[in-house]
C-alpha cells in the first residue's frame, strides 16, 4: 500500500520477468501465513517442532530470494528508491493536517537551521551559536539527574526546578521565538532533529510566562527521523495485533519476575500479548517479523556497539540473526510498533562524549526501514516501576487513538501518581521524607516517540483547526550554503504554488559567513 503506482508496476514486471522468483515468493507467502496462523508461543512441544520446522524453511526460502535478487540486482531492471520515501513540498503539504506543526533541523558547519513547516505556511531560521546551544542542552540533562547512567539521583535534585530555568532558554532557539499563545492553535508537533538535538527532551521544554507548563501539556510530540517520515505512508491499520513482550531486567540489580509480573499485568489489559521464551525456535529477527508489536523490558547495554549490531530483543543477544541488521534481508518486514523503554544515548551522561546522534537517528531509519511505524525508546534509561506504568499505559492505548495521542496520555496520567522508592532503582529517597511524584521530567521526559502518524482502527478523527501564524523567512544570508534540503524549499513570496517545480531537491542560497560545502547525511 505504501509504494507508489510507478513502483507497483515495476514490481508487477520484475515477478513477470523472473518467474522462478515469483514462485519462490509465493511459497514464502504460503509459510509465513502458516506460522501467522499459529499461535506466536507454541503451546506444547508438537506445535514448537512445527514452528521449528516452518521457520527452518522461511529461512532458505528467504536465502534463496536473496540470491536471486542479488543476480536480478546485476542486470538492466529498473527499481525506484523507496525508503526513506522522497515527497516533493506539494506532497508533503497535502499529508500534513491543519492542526499539525513540523519543526525540522539541520547541523551545519558553523549554524543550526530550523524550518517550522505548517499546513500552507513555513519559516526559516539560524542558531547562530551551535556550540553554546550544546552546552545548554548539556546542562538541562545534567540538572535533570542525567551524570551516570548507573548513579542514582537524590530526591532533593528531583524536588528543584533549576532545570526550569535552562529550559527558557532554549525553547526561543528551536521555536524560532514563538510566542506561548501560538500553540495553542496546534494539537500535534512533528520533530526531525539533527545532530545533538536527538538529545533535547523538547518534552520538558517551558512555556509560558509566569506560571509555566511543558511543552508536551500543550500539544501531542512525536518525532520522525526525516521530513518525509513524518507524514502516513498509505498503509491501513491492521486490525488485530500478536504483541510479543521480552521479559528481562531492565536495570542489573533488578528481580526478573519484575517484569515477568509486569506482562501478565498487560495480558489482562490487552489482548493478543504474549511473553516470548528465553528460547526460540528461530532467531529473534525472524520471531520479531511474526510480531505485529514488540515490547522489550530488557537492559541494551550495548555501548560500544556498530549502528546495526545491536540487538533489539535481547534474548538472543550475540547470536548469529539477533541483531537490527538481521532485520534487513528477506523474508521482508518488522512489528508495526517497538517499544524499547532500556535503550541508551549519551543523553543520560550529558553527552560528555563526542555524541553526534547517530546511534538514535540510525536506530530508528533501521527499524522504520523494515516496516514500522511506530517506536518508543528512551534516551536514558530510568527503569522502576514508573517505567512499566508508562509503557502499559501506552500500548494498552495504542489500538484506540494514535501513538502521540497515547503517549501524552500516558505520561499525564503517571505525571500525578506517587513514586515507590523501593522499586526505582535509579531514586534515592532519605527515610522519613514525604512522597514524589513522578511530575520531575526525570522520569517522562527522557522517552522518545517517533511515528508517522497512522491512526489505528478504532480511533476518531481528531478535530482540524486554524493553523497558527508563522513568522517570515530571514533574509537569505542565512540560509545553508549550498546544502540540499529534500522536504522544506524557500520559495520565493511571490512564486505560486503552481509555479513551483514538484519534484527534485533545492539548493539553498549561499551564506557569508558559512564553512566549506558538505553533502546531507542520509536523506536529512
Amino acid at each position: 500500500e505504501s509504494l507508489t503506482d510507478r513502483a507497483l508496476l515495476q514490481r508487477q514486471d520484475l515477478l513477470g520477468k523472473y518467474p522462478k522468483y515469483a514462485e519462490v515468493a509465493r511459497q514464502v507467502a504460503e509459510v509465513r501465513t502458516e506460522l501467522r496462523r499459529a499461535p506466536l508461543v507454541p503451546e506444547d512441544d508438537d506445535s514448537g517442532k512445527a514452528q521449528h520446522e516452518r521457520f527452518g524453511k522461511l529461512a532458505k526460502l528467504s536465502v534463496l530470494q536473496e540470491l536471486m535478487l542479488h543476480d536480478i540486482a546485476l542486470r538492466r531492471d529498473a527499481s525506484d528508491f523507496v525508503f526513506p520515501p522522497l515527497l516533493d513540498m506539494k506532497e508533503f503539504k497535502q499529508k500534513l493536517q491543519p492542526n499539525q506543526l513540523v519543526l525540522a533541523f539541520y547541523v551545519g558547519s558553523k549554524a543550526v537551521y530550523g524550518f517550522a513547516i505548517g499546513h500552507d505556511k513555513y519559516a526559516t531560521w539560524q542558531i547562530e551559536a551551535p556550540a553554546k546551544l550544546r552546552v545548554e542542552i548539556a546542562d538541562l540533562l545534567k540538572r535533570m539527574g542525567n551524570v551516570d547512567r548507573i548513579k542514582a539521583v537524590d530526591s532533593k535534585d528531583l524536588r528543584a526546578d533549576a532545570w526550569q530555568a535552562v529550559t527558557k532558554k532554549i525553547l526561543p532557539q528551536v521555536t524560532n521565538k514563538m510566542k506561548p499563545e501560538s500553540w495553542d492553535q496546534f494539537q500535534e508537533l512533528i520533530l526531525v532533529p539533527d545532530g545533538v538535538l536527538w538529545y533535547l527532551p523538547f518534552e520538558s521544554l517551558q512555556i509560558g510566562e509566569d506560571e509555566t507548563v511543558p511543552l508536551l501539556s500543550k500539544v501531542r510530540i512525536r518525532y520522525a527521523p526525516t521530513v518525509s517520515l513524518a507524514v502516513p505512508d498509505g498503509r491501513p491499520p491492521r486490525p488485530d495485533l500478536r504483541t510479543g513482550v521480552v521479559a528481562g531486567k531492565l536495570f542489573p540489580k533488578d528481580d526478573v519476575q519484575w517484569s515477568k509480573d509486569e506482562t501478565e499485568d498487560l495480558k489482562r489489559a490487552l489482548e493478543g500479548v504474549s511473553r516470548l521464551p528465553s528460547k526460540l525456535q528461530a532467531p529473534s529477527s525472524y520471531m520479531a517479523k511474526m510480531c505485529d508489536r514488540l515490547v522489550v523490558f530488557h537492559d541494551m547495554d550495548d555501548a560500544d556497539r556498530a549502528p546495526y549490531d545491536w540487538s533489539p530483543a535481547q534474548i538472543d543477544k550475540g547470536k548469529l540473526g539477533s541483531s537490527l541488521g538481521a532485520l534487513f534481508p528477506l523474508p521482508f518486514g518488522g512489528p508495526e510498533q517497538v517499544v524499547l523503554p532500556g535503550f541508551h544515548s549519551p543523553a543520560e551522561s550529558a553527552i560528555k562524549k563526542n555524541a553526534s546522534g547517530d546511534e538514535i537517528f540510525l536506530a530508528l531509519c533501521g527499524l522504520m526501514s523494515t516496516g514500522t511505524r511506530t517506536v518508543l525508546l528512551s534516551r536514558w534509561r530510568v527503569a522502576g516501576q514508573s517505567t512499566y506504568d508508562l509503557m502499559r499505559e501506552f500500548v494498552q492505548e495504542l489500538p484506540h487513538s494514535t501513538a502521540a495521542a497515547a503517549w501524552q496520555r500516558s505520561v499525564q496520567l503517571r505525571m500525578q501518581a506517587d513514586i515507590d522508592p523501593n522499586r526505582e532503582p535509579r531514586v534515592r529517597v532519605p527515610a522519613g521524607e514525604e512522597p514524589l511524584k513522578a511530575s520531575h521530567p526525570f522520569f517522562w521526559s527522557g522517552y522518545l516517540l517517533a511515528d508517522s502518524g497512522a491512526s489505528p482502527v478504532n480511533a476518531a478523527p481528531p478535530a482540524a483547526k486554524e493553523p497558527a501564524a508563522v513568522k517570515d523567512p530571514p533574509p537569505a544570508k542565512e540560509a545553508p550554503p549550498g546544502k540540499e534540503v529534500p522536504a522544506v524549499r524557500n520559495e520565493p513570496k511571490e512564486k505560486k504554488e503552481k509555479d513551483v517545480e514538484p519534484k527534485g531537491k533545492v539548493v539553498a542560497p549561499k551564506a557569508k559567513d558559512a564553512g566549506p560545502k558538505k553533502g546531507v547525511k542520509s536523506g536529512k
